[in-house]
Formats: structure tokens, sequence, C-alpha cells
């Protein structure tokens, strides 16, 4: 019985782990609303809550609470996490991504926790994720599967070929790390890692072994006799071959997914992990700083870098140019959001909240600016490292950049003692890498299997670091305080899951709800959505992208009053275009024009190449009466330049065509009854308006005669 015991205590937390990395990326729940993203969320919060019960328990049963040497990455990453769970506390943006946040700080704890005798089992099981998602994007990039974006044909389990792709390549990096290393596999260190290997393979071999006809699919006919001793021999070499097999085979099938995803950010990210791995292999830096040792050498090696990054970046620039300017416009912005608050930041998650208002003050003084082409609705910052500073200040920042610092450049234990290069130490750094690059250009920390990866590499790594020596007790204190501390925690654990557990039940059926709601809005039936709209507003009144959908389903419904109140909770929690144009809608629908044209006039500086604010002016400008403005207006809507043509562009050109004929009707009715007085009435002081009096006076003319 206490075998059997201290086999549950020893493998039950790393298979427990396991099963959350290969299972939870590839939730995908199509009954709830943001199915891609919820779904994961729900099933990681939950996973990690009866991850920790067990693992508590466990660590209890083997005294192991205080057994863990606290590193410097540790004390930075709890200081991290602590000014965002403060934050969190003072200015709730969204709980469930609160609970995600403390999932994830969970989750490095049991990785920290965990013997690190099992963290190649943890990267291996991240290659088979790897190698699962080439598959899965494979089957949608030739149609076997259907694709989670309307416009993109491969997505994975996620929503978006970027995120997908920038979760290969940090896969990637740890698949070809230990694929480089993987003769450094076998060396034993202080968990005798090498030796459970063989161990474990002996094992295997033996139950190989006991099958009856399964010699004959390791054993080659060309040797002669099959021998006991033979297949004994090739058995052993099973794990190993199926070892290189498997990381080979991932390796190459993420190569064959990441051209065809056209993420810049996830190649540029590969290409990085790919030279750091290369360089440690090949002791690259050792070899350039020999075979480059004069000045005219260095001076020629650093002119062809320029030239060769020049080069790559103007190519991944003008691959994609509107796409490259449009995150250029979002960096500028932000840097005016740094400059108002630049010690502690806006607060956490602020940047989606904060942004549309800082461009709409950006275009306002000049709407016509050739950049405000690339201007949308922006809840991204495309920058990790700017969103960490507008959110968090440049307090947030050194910080972050201090975690990193002792991630890449603090020397592991290992390393002080000895040069080795151990492979899952490198893997770890080589995935952190990847994501780290894919940082400067994207938005992994939105992406929670992304954020998982870099948890569980960070951990990995922290690991490997020499401890913090704070203070040391006496054997019979420490086992005493581990005691207290690991049933403390275990009883915290044990209290708050069941509201917990509560919680994250009302949120599932809210998303549902709120899933349902948006399917009946999208076939139009507007007041029938409501009271799905009302039964999911409790749990999600702070979510804003659920404020302004049930906002703008009550404005349809004609519930005016009730959707200015709705559509005033999201500002707090998300503003951009739709809330504010919905906002105008009610106003005028409500008599109050001031403020119609108010919100039209913020939701248009907020993105000026859209068409539907100005359309919306217009209407209401013609509507009121304001026939100068709404004429005025018109000709603004018809002189834009169209960025992507639609259907509902021409419709929109249609009604301002309408509105200026009419006018022109009008104008030569009155040309008509005051012909004597003035044969060439003024058009609203304007080059357009001038050329249209000529046309009248001379159509008048020509009536006459």
């Amino acid at each position: 019985m206490k075998r059997v015991l201290k086999h549950i205590t020893t493998f039950l937390p790393p298979l427990l782990l396991v099963l959350i990395i290969l299972i939870i990326p590839q939730l995908d729940n199509l009954e709830l609303m943001n199915h891609t993203q919820s779904s994961k969320a729900f099933g990681f919060i939950g996973a990690t809550l009866v991850y920790m019960m067990i693992g508590l328990f466990i660590a209890v049963l083997k005294q192991r609470i205080l057994s863990i040497g606290i590193t410097i990455v540790d004390l930075l990453l709890g200081l991290y996490s602590l000014m965002v769970l403060v934050s969190y506390w003072l200015h709730p943006i969204d709980y469930l991504q609160m609970l995600t946040f403390v999932a994830l700080i969970l989750f490095y704890l049991s990785i920290r926790f965990l013997d690190h005798q099992f963290y190649i089992l943890l990267l291996f099981s991240v290659v088979i994720l790897g190698l699962i998602q080439a598959i899965y994007g494979n089957m949608q990039l030739y149609g076997f599967s259907p694709s989670n974006h309307g416009i993109f044909k491969m997505t994975g389990s996620f929503f978006n070929p970027g995120p997908y792709a920038g979760f290969l390549a940090a896969i990637f990096a740890v698949s070809l790390g230990l694929y480089l290393f993987k003769h450094y596999l076998n060396i034993p260190d202080n968990y005798d890692l090498g030796l459970r290997i063989s161990l474990f393979s002996n094992k295997i071999s033996g139950f190989l072994n006991r099958i009856p006809f399964i010699s004959h699919l390791f054993y080659n006919i060309t040797m002669g006799v099959n021998t006991a001793e033979k297949q004994g021999k090739r058995t052993s070499h099973i794990p190993d071959t199926m070892i290189n097999s498997l990381l080979l085979i991932s390796t190459v099938s993420m190569c064959l997914v990441l051209p065809a995803s056209r993420s810049r950010a996830a190649w540029l990210a590969t290409l990085v992990s790919i030279g750091y791995l290369l360089s440690v292999k090949y002791n690259l830096l050792s070899y350039i700083r020999s075979a480059f040792n004069t000045v005219k050498k260095k001076f020629l090696l650093i002119t062809s870098a320029v030239i060769i990054f020049a080069i790559t970046g103007a190519g991944l620039y003008y691959f994609k140019k509107d796409s490259a300017d449009g995150r250029l416009l979002i960096w500028k912005v932000s840097v005016g959001m740094i400059k108002d608050k630049p010690i502690f930041g806006h607060g956490n998650d602020k940047f989606a909240v904060d942004y549309m208002n800082y461009q709409a003050a950006y275009f306002k003084p000049n709407p016509d600016v050739p950049e405000a082409m690339q201007a949308d609705n922006v809840t991204y910052a495309y920058n990790e490292f700017l969103k960490l500073t507008v959110e968090k200040g440049l307090f947030g920042l050194l910080l972050g950049l201090g975690v990193i610092w002792c991630l890449f450049f603090e020397k592991s234990e290992e390393g002080r003692r000895q040069k080795l290069k151990n492979p899952i130490l490198l893997a770890a750094r080589g995935g952190l890498l990847s994501v780290l690059v894919f940082a400067l250009f994207s938005y992994p920390s939105d992406i929670l299997p992304i954020n998982m990866l870099f948890v569980l590499f960070a951990a990995i790594v922290a690991t490997h670091q020499s401890p913090i020596k704070l203070f040391q007790l006496p054997t019979q204190k420490t086992d005493f305080a581990s005691k207290v501390v690991g049933y403390a925690a275990l009883a915290i654990v044990l209290i708050t899951v069941y509201p917990t557990a509560q919680y994250l039940t009302r949120q599932y059926q809210a998303y549902k709800t709120w899933k349902d709601a948006s399917d009946i809005y999208n076939v139009g039936a507007y007041i029938e959505c409501l009271e799905d709209f009302e039964l999911a507003y409790p749990q999600l009144k702070t979510n804003g992208l659920f404020l302004v959908q049930y906002g703008k389903a009550l404005e349809m419904a004609e519930k005016h009053e009730n959707s200015i109140t709705i559509l005033n909770e999201p500002k707090p929690h998300l503003n951009n275009t739709v809330l504010y144009t919905c906002l105008g809608n009610n106003y005028k629908a409500l008599g109050k024009h001031a403020e119609a044209e108010q919100a039209y006039l913020h939701a248009f500086n907020m993105a000026p190449a859209k068409f539907f604010p100005l359309y919306l002016l217009a209407k209401l400008y013609d509507e009121t009466g304001q026939k100068e403005k709404a004429v005025a207006m018109a000709n603004k809507v018809m002189g834009k330049e169209v960025k992507i043509e639609s259907t509902a562009i021409k419709e929109i050109q249609e009604e301002m065509k309408k509105i200026i004929e009419k006018s022109d009707a009008e104008m030569l009715n009155r040309s008509n009854i005051h012909t004597d007085k003035n044969l060439t009435p003024i058009y609203n002081g304007t080059k357009e308006g001038a050329y249209r009096s000529v046309v009248l006076t001379a159509k008048f003319m020509l009536q006459k005669w």
C-alpha cells in the first residue's frame, strides 16, 4: 500500500500538469461567446484549482512546502503579480481576466514545486502539443477542417492566425532545442534523470517483450536469427528512436505551417530562436570573435549586419505595408498615453479602455492626414513592452526588464559547478526568447496558451538558478514550519475553491446565454434577444464587449433610454466607434441633437477612415433641417478615399448622392422663384458650392431659353 501511495504521490502531479498542457490549448466550445478564448479560460481556471488541491495535499504529505529555494526571478515575478492584483482590486475590469491571472500564478507555483526530473516530460508534452496544432492547421489549410476566422483559412484552435503562429513559434524553439541537444539528455543531475530514463526504458522493453509477435516489429531479417540478446538490444533503443523521431517530425511539421500563417512577428521570433540555439550549439559567438579580430574585419561585419537587417526589415515592412503603418500609428499614440502617466501608468488592462480616446484626440485637429487611413478600433498595442509601460508605467517596465535579464543572464546553479549544455534549460530559454521577440510586434499577453508557455518556461529557468539564502532554519523548525505553511495553504485553497467554482459556473452559464443572445440578435430578432441579455447582465456587467452589444440590441429594439444607460457603463471598460455611434443614434431618436452630433463626431475622430459616423452626421443634419451642413458632410463622404470596397459603402454613397441632389433641386427651385433678383445663388461658400451655383444658373437659363 505504501509503495502504491508513493507512486501516486510521485507521478500524479506531473501527469496532471501534462494533461493541462495538452488539453487546455485545444479547448473550443462553440456554445460559449468568444469560444476560442473563453473555453480555454474556463478550462484552465478549473483545472488549476483541481491541481492545487491535489498538489498541496501531496506537498503536505511530503513536507516539501519550504524545500524550494526562492530565486531572484521568483521575487521579481511575485512583486509584479502583487502589483497586478492590487490594480485588479482597485479597478476591476473583467473578473474572468483576474481569475485567469491568478490561475497563471498558481500554474507557476505548481511547476516550481514539481520535482525537476519531470521537466523533460513537460517539455515533451509541449512538443506533442505543437505537433497536434500543426496537424490541425494543415487540415484547415487544405479544407478538411473549418477555420475560426471568416477571412483566414488557418487558425488552429485560435481565433486568428497571428496568435496561432506565435504559439507554434515558441514550441518550435523548444522542439529544435531538445533535438539539437538531445545527446545531453542522459547527463545525470541531482535527481538522477539519466538513471530514471534508463529504468523507464527497460520497463518498456520488458513490457514489449511479453507481447506476442511484437519482436517482429523491431527485427531486421537481414541480421539472421532473432536471438533474445539481439531483441533486447533492439528494444532498448526504441525510446531513443521514438524521441528523435518525435522531435524531428514536430519541428518539420511546424516549419510547414509557419510560412502559411503570414505572420511576420512569428517568422522573426522563429529566426531569432534558431540563431540563439545554433549559436549555443556551435559556439558561434566565439567563432565570430576569433574570425573578426581586426578593426577592418569588425567594421565589415557590422556594416554587413546593418545592411542585412535593413533589407530584412524593409522586406517585412513592405510585405504588409498597411498593417505595419497601422502598428506605427498605434505606437505613436501610445507614446502620448505614456507621457500623461509615466511612472505608474494608467492601470491594469486600461490600454483597451483609454487608447481610442487618445486616438480621437490625436486626429481631432486634423482628421484628413494620410495616416488616418490606417486608424481603426484598437484593443491591442502590438508591442507588449509598450503596453506594459502604458498600463504599469516605467516602474512596471523596469520590473519586467529585470525579470527578463534574470531569466537569461543570471547563471544557473548547474552552470556554477560545471559547463554543461543542459537541453531542458536551453529549450526553455529558446521558447522564452521566441515569445519575447513575438511580443515586440503582437499581443501574446492576451493569448492564454502563449501565457501558459511563458509561465512554464520561466518556472523551469527559475528552478535551475541559485536560490537566495535569506535565512536558514534548523531542520526540526523547517519541518514544523513546512507543515504549518502547507496546512495553511491547503486550508485557504479549500475555503476559496467552492465560491470560486460557483462563480465560474455562473460565468460559464452567462457566456452561454450571451452566445444565445448574440445568435438571436444576428438574425434580426432584437426584442427577443433582450431576455437573454438581461439574464447574462448581472455576471457580465464589467465586460465592455458584452455591454456594447447589449446597448446596441436595446437601441435596435427602440428602447433608447435603457440603451443610453447601458452604453454609458462600458466607458470604464471599453471605448470604440460602435459605442459612440450607438449613443448618437439613441440621442437622435430622443431629440437630443447636440448630444448626438458630439457622439458622432467623437466616433469619427476615433477612426477618420470610417464612413459610417460621417454618414450618420449627414443624415442628422439633413433630418434636422441643417441643409448646408448636410450637403457639406455628404460631399465629404463622397470625396473620401475608400480603403476596402464593400456593398455598405456603395449604399452610403448612394444616400449621400440623394442628399446632394435634393439640395440641388431645392436650390434650382429657389433660383426659379428669385431669378430676377439673383441668377447665381451662393452655395455654402465652398469651391463645390460655387461650381454648383454656376451649374444651377446654367440649368435655369436653359429652361428659360
